[in-house]
Protein backbone atom coordinates (compact mmCIF):
# COMPACT_ATOMS: atom_id res chain seq x y z
CA UNK A 1 0.00 0.00 0.00
CA UNK A 2 1.32 3.43 -0.87
CA UNK A 3 1.58 6.25 1.64
CA UNK A 4 -0.89 9.13 1.49
CA UNK A 5 1.25 12.19 0.90
CA UNK A 6 -0.20 15.57 1.89
CA UNK A 7 2.29 18.39 1.23
CA UNK A 8 2.22 21.44 3.49
CA UNK A 9 0.01 24.27 2.26
CA UNK A 10 1.91 27.40 1.24
CA UNK A 11 1.31 30.50 3.36
CA UNK A 12 -0.28 33.02 1.02
CA UNK A 13 0.36 36.75 1.09
CA UNK A 14 -3.27 37.35 2.05
CA UNK A 15 -2.93 34.97 5.00
CA UNK A 16 0.33 36.60 6.09
CA UNK A 17 -1.20 40.08 6.02
CA UNK A 18 -4.16 38.84 8.09
CA UNK A 19 -1.73 37.30 10.61
CA UNK A 20 0.23 40.56 10.73
CA UNK A 21 -3.02 42.43 11.45
CA UNK A 22 -3.85 40.09 14.36
CA UNK A 23 -0.34 40.46 15.81
CA UNK A 24 -0.70 44.25 15.64
CA UNK A 25 -3.96 44.01 17.59
CA UNK A 26 -2.30 41.81 20.20
CA UNK A 27 0.62 44.23 20.51
CA UNK A 28 -1.64 47.23 21.08
CA UNK A 29 -3.73 45.40 23.69
CA UNK A 30 -0.68 44.10 25.56
CA UNK A 31 0.29 46.01 28.70
CA UNK A 32 3.43 48.12 28.41
CA UNK A 33 5.10 46.36 31.34
CA UNK A 34 4.25 42.85 30.18
CA UNK A 35 7.59 42.38 28.45
CA UNK A 36 7.42 38.59 28.24
CA UNK A 37 4.10 38.73 26.40
CA UNK A 38 5.28 41.56 24.15
CA UNK A 39 8.44 39.62 23.32
CA UNK A 40 6.43 36.57 22.32
CA UNK A 41 4.27 38.69 20.01
CA UNK A 42 7.27 40.46 18.48
CA UNK A 43 9.23 37.25 17.90
CA UNK A 44 6.22 35.64 16.24
CA UNK A 45 6.06 38.67 13.96
CA UNK A 46 9.77 38.35 13.16
CA UNK A 47 9.59 34.62 12.44
CA UNK A 48 6.73 35.09 9.98
CA UNK A 49 7.55 38.37 8.22
CA UNK A 50 11.32 37.91 8.01
CA UNK A 51 11.15 34.15 7.44
CA UNK A 52 8.69 34.65 4.60
CA UNK A 53 10.56 37.51 2.93
CA UNK A 54 13.94 35.76 3.11
CA UNK A 55 12.57 32.35 2.13
CA UNK A 56 14.49 30.74 4.97
CA UNK A 57 14.67 26.99 5.42
CA UNK A 58 13.26 25.40 8.54
CA UNK A 59 16.55 25.14 10.43
CA UNK A 60 17.70 28.65 9.53
CA UNK A 61 15.29 30.80 11.55
CA UNK A 62 16.64 29.54 14.93
CA UNK A 63 20.10 30.61 13.71
CA UNK A 64 19.15 34.30 13.65
CA UNK A 65 21.54 36.22 15.95
CA UNK A 66 20.29 39.10 18.09
CA UNK A 67 23.75 40.54 18.83
CA UNK A 68 24.84 40.72 15.20
CA UNK A 69 21.60 42.39 14.15
CA UNK A 70 21.91 44.96 16.96
CA UNK A 71 25.52 45.63 15.96
CA UNK A 72 24.59 46.54 12.38
CA UNK A 73 21.10 47.95 12.99
CA UNK A 74 21.91 51.68 13.12
CA UNK A 75 24.19 51.52 10.10
CA UNK A 76 21.57 49.58 8.12
CA UNK A 77 18.77 51.99 8.99
CA UNK A 78 20.78 55.14 8.28
CA UNK A 79 22.37 54.11 4.99
CA UNK A 80 21.22 55.30 1.55
CA UNK A 81 18.89 52.32 1.27
CA UNK A 82 17.51 51.59 4.76
CA UNK A 83 17.07 47.88 5.39
CA UNK A 84 16.86 45.15 8.01
CA UNK A 85 20.24 43.44 8.49
CA UNK A 86 19.38 39.76 8.72
CA UNK A 87 22.24 37.94 10.43
CA UNK A 88 22.57 34.23 11.19
CA UNK A 89 25.30 32.28 12.94
CA UNK A 90 26.07 28.70 13.90
CA UNK A 91 26.52 25.34 12.27
CA UNK A 92 24.64 24.90 9.02
CA UNK A 93 23.78 21.70 7.20
CA UNK A 94 26.52 20.52 4.80
CA UNK A 95 28.95 23.14 6.15
CA UNK A 96 31.98 22.67 8.38
CA UNK A 97 32.44 24.70 11.55
CA UNK A 98 30.78 27.91 12.73
CA UNK A 99 29.68 30.40 10.07
CA UNK A 100 27.97 33.79 9.89
CA UNK A 101 25.65 34.86 7.08
CA UNK A 102 24.26 38.31 6.34
CA UNK A 103 21.44 39.43 4.04
CA UNK A 104 19.76 42.84 3.64
CA UNK A 105 15.96 42.79 3.62
CA UNK A 106 13.53 45.60 2.77
CA UNK A 107 12.09 47.40 5.80
CA UNK A 108 8.61 47.08 4.32
CA UNK A 109 7.81 45.04 1.22
CA UNK A 110 5.67 46.30 -1.65
CA UNK A 111 2.88 44.01 -0.42
CA UNK A 112 2.93 45.57 3.05
CA UNK A 113 4.95 43.03 5.05
CA UNK A 114 6.61 45.15 7.75
CA UNK A 115 9.84 43.38 8.70
CA UNK A 116 11.47 46.44 10.27
CA UNK A 117 8.69 47.06 12.77
CA UNK A 118 8.66 43.55 14.22
CA UNK A 119 12.43 43.28 14.35
CA UNK A 120 12.75 46.65 16.09
CA UNK A 121 10.08 45.69 18.61
CA UNK A 122 11.87 42.42 19.35
CA UNK A 123 15.22 44.19 19.81
CA UNK A 124 13.77 46.84 22.14
CA UNK A 125 11.78 44.33 24.19
CA UNK A 126 14.88 42.18 24.63
CA UNK A 127 16.72 45.33 25.74
CA UNK A 128 14.08 46.02 28.39
CA UNK A 129 14.69 42.48 29.65
CA UNK A 130 18.46 43.07 29.80
CA UNK A 131 19.27 40.85 26.78
CA UNK A 132 21.54 42.20 24.05
CA UNK A 133 23.09 39.19 22.31
CA UNK A 134 22.75 35.49 21.68
CA UNK A 135 20.06 33.68 19.68
CA UNK A 136 17.01 35.67 18.68
CA UNK A 137 14.85 32.58 19.25
CA UNK A 138 15.79 30.84 22.47
CA UNK A 139 14.43 28.42 25.04
CA UNK A 140 13.57 29.73 28.49
CA UNK A 141 16.57 29.52 30.84
CA UNK A 142 16.30 26.89 33.55
CA UNK A 143 18.12 28.96 36.16
CA UNK A 144 20.59 31.75 36.82
CA UNK A 145 23.76 31.31 34.83
CA UNK A 146 22.20 28.62 32.63
CA UNK A 147 23.51 28.40 29.08
CA UNK A 148 21.22 29.96 26.50
CA UNK A 149 19.90 27.38 24.05
CA UNK A 150 18.42 27.97 20.63
CA UNK A 151 14.86 26.86 20.13
CA UNK A 152 13.96 24.29 17.50
CA UNK A 153 11.82 25.22 14.52
CA UNK A 154 8.98 23.04 15.84
CA UNK A 155 8.82 25.21 18.98
CA UNK A 156 7.43 28.03 16.82
CA UNK A 157 4.59 25.98 15.34
CA UNK A 158 2.04 26.34 18.20
CA UNK A 159 1.95 30.15 17.92
CA UNK A 160 1.82 29.89 14.11
CA UNK A 161 -1.12 27.47 14.19
CA UNK A 162 -2.96 29.52 16.81
CA UNK A 163 -2.77 32.62 14.60
CA UNK A 164 -3.95 30.75 11.52
CA UNK A 165 -6.93 29.39 13.44
CA UNK A 166 -7.83 32.95 14.42
CA UNK A 167 -7.58 33.96 10.76
CA UNK A 168 -9.83 31.01 9.92
CA UNK A 169 -12.43 32.14 12.48
CA UNK A 170 -12.42 35.82 11.48
CA UNK A 171 -11.82 35.52 7.74
CA UNK A 172 -13.31 32.18 6.56
CA UNK A 173 -12.94 33.40 2.98
CA UNK A 174 -9.15 33.43 3.49
CA UNK A 175 -8.80 30.06 5.24
CA UNK A 176 -11.95 27.91 4.82
CA UNK A 177 -13.33 26.06 7.84
CA UNK A 178 -12.65 22.77 6.05
CA UNK A 179 -8.87 23.29 6.32
CA UNK A 180 -7.13 21.41 9.15
CA UNK A 181 -4.60 24.07 10.12
CA UNK A 182 -2.37 21.89 12.29
CA UNK A 183 -2.21 19.10 9.72
CA UNK A 184 -1.76 21.25 6.61
CA UNK A 185 0.52 24.09 7.72
CA UNK A 186 4.06 23.93 9.05
CA UNK A 187 6.13 27.02 9.80
CA UNK A 188 9.29 25.36 8.49
CA UNK A 189 7.91 24.83 4.98
CA UNK A 190 4.67 26.79 4.49
CA UNK A 191 6.47 30.16 4.47
CA UNK A 192 9.14 29.03 2.02
CA UNK A 193 6.59 27.51 -0.35
CA UNK A 194 4.40 30.58 0.02
CA UNK A 195 7.05 33.14 -0.87
CA UNK A 196 8.05 31.08 -3.93
CA UNK A 197 4.46 30.99 -5.17
CA UNK A 198 4.01 34.71 -4.48
CA UNK A 199 7.22 35.62 -6.32
CA UNK A 200 6.20 33.53 -9.31
CA UNK A 201 2.77 35.19 -9.35
CA UNK A 202 4.54 38.57 -9.39
CA UNK A 203 6.59 37.42 -12.40
CA UNK A 204 9.89 37.65 -10.52
CA UNK A 205 12.67 36.09 -12.65
CA UNK A 206 13.61 32.56 -11.66
CA UNK A 207 17.25 33.59 -11.18
CA UNK A 208 16.24 36.16 -8.54
CA UNK A 209 14.07 33.64 -6.69
CA UNK A 210 16.90 31.11 -6.76
CA UNK A 211 19.38 33.68 -5.48
CA UNK A 212 17.16 34.62 -2.54
CA UNK A 213 16.24 31.08 -1.53
CA UNK A 214 19.28 29.01 -2.40
CA UNK A 215 22.19 31.17 -1.33
CA UNK A 216 23.89 28.21 0.38
CA UNK A 217 24.24 26.56 -3.02
CA UNK A 218 27.24 28.84 -3.59
CA UNK A 219 28.95 27.58 -0.47
CA UNK A 220 28.63 23.98 -1.67
CA UNK A 221 29.95 24.88 -5.13
CA UNK A 222 33.50 25.09 -3.72
CA UNK A 223 34.72 27.92 -5.91
CA UNK A 224 32.67 27.06 -8.99
CA UNK A 225 29.90 29.39 -10.17
CA UNK A 226 26.46 27.77 -9.88
CA UNK A 227 24.93 30.31 -12.23
CA UNK A 228 23.09 32.83 -10.04
CA UNK A 229 23.84 36.05 -8.19
CA UNK A 230 24.72 36.09 -4.48
CA UNK A 231 22.46 38.17 -2.18
CA UNK A 232 24.01 36.91 1.04
CA UNK A 233 27.56 37.25 2.28
CA UNK A 234 29.33 34.82 4.57
CA UNK A 235 31.83 35.52 7.32
CA UNK A 236 33.76 32.54 8.62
Amino acid sequence: MGDVWIPDRPLTMEELLCVQSLLEEDWRLCRLNDNKRRLKIALTGVSLTLGFAAGLRGEEIPRIELGLIRKHWKEAQECATPHVPLAMAGRFKKHVGENQYFQPLANVTVSGVNIQKWMFRAIMTYKSLGVSDGPMFRLASSGRGAKVKRCAMGDLNPAFHALLKRVQDRWPNVIPASVDVEAEYDIARSKRRGVTAHAQNQCIPKEVIEANKRWRKHERARGMRPGMCIPMRRRV
